[in-house]
């Protein structure tokens, strides 16, 4: 058995390791934020971003970021500074003056990754720019049955699409050269090291490789047989993941910098993300999940995979797929039938609501389980599982992975097809349309999301929406229901309806109307054991304890939290 980030399936138990000081450390961050779970239901928030930006938290990081420098005074930390302008020589000379290293600048987007002793933290935050800190988190990576599964043979047989024209950018490992991919890789840009776009194209790791071909590849090695959705589309690889497939926030930050600087010279449409780390703090004060708004604000298209820790239950998204505004994608298993009734949502595809600002996410699930797609011969995950090279047409050109990391291609390569079809569409509407036309399931949505991508049933939507934040959940303590967000309201009328969305998987309470801001659903009630646990998304005694948060033998301890034997280690799990 494989498991979903291309790793052994022993990897597995680590997550709880993991997940237990992750709770702990996104408790601590979000401190002063107050959960929808733990207040009355609000409206949405009308013309305000979606994932909070205009909420000002800068004191709720000054108070976090005051915890972590009253118990480890003495730690140097890796940290996204967060200004209201990009920064300038002022803001660099600030850090400076209190013995910090600016590690990072960017050009479109207003961060700055430093490294700062923790004493000097509180200094930074008194600057008037600085609008929040947070930590440079580690982040990680996470077609022969599934192309005519979610209708992309259909999509160039009957509509004539092949993604021509139409440029994805795939933020990764880096992408090599390919016999599939021809020469429609038309640029590469490194910045792992010196963002100089000038060096050859490679991928030491294989991951980026493989989702591009999910993406873009024509089958040309294979005879035909392992083309991806889109097989004219361009790829422009950007490389922020290094050989073991790990990375951090601000080298993704990097990349997607790169983009919004350079989407214009290359004709970027379409983003794909399969990478993230689990959720640490609202998103609000999230670097990558403000950054992914920015992009989509940009006019991008921005799919991002769900995570691979579906077996620990709900609440296990990962950023950035918790930003609101891009289109979040879980895995299928298709069992390598094409018969769609015996498919199930992976075993290991992350569940929402996304933790602390409870997202309704996943947006739809794709198959991502056992999937073929382009090899990189002498990478590392090559070199490491050589049995799950596959031959095709007298060559070992392909390789099989499974993962959310699978399945987020094939919606960026849908996305690619609708911008072909036509040009004009917004991020708001491609991603709108992909949800309301995908294939509906009596099921949870916050495992299946609004349900399977179709392809043909995506291209022939006409519908367009003035917007498309993922829902919000909520929960009525008394009425023991959980509501969420109307998209009626919040997508630009009543076309959008969770009901047409997410069709009969949920049932509406009698208190629901077009005119509410939140919906009540009778089916999905939080008092569930499984679905709403108390110990996971809404208890006081897990997230908010003193007893355990608190404790300095636990969470500040050195060994612990700061050691990079543990914290920074390549071999844990830090995403998809």
């Amino acid at each position: 058995m494989k498991d979903p980030t291309g790793g052994p399936a022993n990897r597995a138990p680590r997550w709880r390791h993991w997940r237990a000081w992750t709770l702990l450390l996104a408790s601590l961050l979000a401190l002063v934020f107050a959960l929808p779970a733990r207040a009355a239901p609000r409206a949405p928030r009308g013309g305000e971003n979606r994932a909070g930006r205009t909420a000002g938290p800068k004191a709720g990081s000054a108070r976090a970021v005051d915890e972590a420098v009253t118990l480890t005074p003495d730690a140097t930390l890796d940290l996204i500074v967060a200004y209201e302008s990009l920064p300038d020589r002022t803001d660099e000379a600030t850090i400076a003056g209190v013995g910090g290293t600016v590690k990072r600048r960017y050009g479109a987007l207003p961060f700055l990754a430093v490294r700062l002793e923790a004493e000097r933290v509180l200094q930074v935050l008194s600057a008037e720019k600085v609008r929040w800190v947070t930590f440079d988190f580690p982040t990680r990576t996470m077609l022969d049955v599934a192309a005519p599964l979610v209708g992309a043979l259909e999509a160039g047989e009957s509509f004539g699409l092949t993604g021509d024209g139409v440029t994805v950018a795939v933020v990764d490992t880096g992408v090599a050269p390919h016999e599939d991919l021809g020469g429609r890789l038309v640029a590469y840009v490194d910045l792992l090291s010196s963002g100089n776009s000038g060096k050859q194209a490679r991928d030491p790791n294989g991951h980026g490789t493989h989702v591009a071909g999910i993406v873009a590849g024509d089958g040309r090695a294979g005879g035909g047989l392992y083309r991806g959705i889109a097989p004219q589309a361009r790829i422009v690889a950007v490389r922020v993941l290094d050989d073991q497939g790990g990375g951090t926030v601000s080298s993704v930050l990097a990349g997607l910098d790169w983009i919004l600087q350079n989407k214009d010279t290359h004709g970027i449409r379409v983003v794909n993300l399969s990478l993230g780390h689990p959720v640490f703090e609202p998103a609000s004060v999230d670097p990558l999940v403000q950054a992914v708004e920015d992009l989509v604000e940009a006019g991008l298209v921005v799919v991002c995979s769900a995570g691979n820790y579906g077996r620990e239950g709900y609440g296990t998204i990962t950023s950035p797929g918790n930003a609101p505004g891009c289109i979040t994608v879980g895995s299928l298993t298709d069992w390598n039938t094409a018969d769609a009734s015996d498919d199930s949502v992976s075993s290991y595809s992350s569940k929402g609501p996304a933790l602390l600002d409870h997202f309704a996410k996943p947006d739809l699930v794709a198959p991502g389980n056992r999937i073929v797609s382009l090899r990189v011969a002498g990478s590392r995950l090559d070199t490491s599982y050589p049995e799950w090279r596959v031959p095709a047409n007298g060559s070992e050109a392909y390789f099989e992975l499974s993962g959310t990391s699978m399945a987020a291609p094939m919606v960026a390569g849908a996305a690619a097809l609708l911008l072909q079809a036509d040009p004009s569409l917004d991020p708001a509407t491609v991603k709108a349309r992909l949800v309301r036309s995908a294939r509906k399931v009596h099921a949870n949505p916050l495992a299946w999301g609004a349900g399977i991508l179709d392809i043909p049933a995506a291209l022939a939507d006409t519908g367009r929406a003035t917007s498309a934040p993922t829902p919000a959940a909520f929960r009525d303590e008394q009425a023991a229901e959980i509501g969420f967000e109307n998209t009626a309201r919040t997508w630009g009328g009543p076309e959008w309806s969770l009901s047409r969305l997410w069709g009969d998987a949920v049932l509406w309470s009698e208190r629901s109307t077009e005119a509410d801001a939140v919906l009540w659903s009778e089916a999905v009630l939080w008092s569930e054991a499984v679905l709403w646990s108390e110990a996971v998304l809404w208890s006081e005694t897990v997230l908010w304890s003193d007893a355990v948060l608190w404790s300095e033998a636990v969470l500040w301890s050195e060994a612990v939290l700061w050691s990079e034997a543990v914290l920074w280690s390549e071999t844990t799990p830090v995403g998809d």
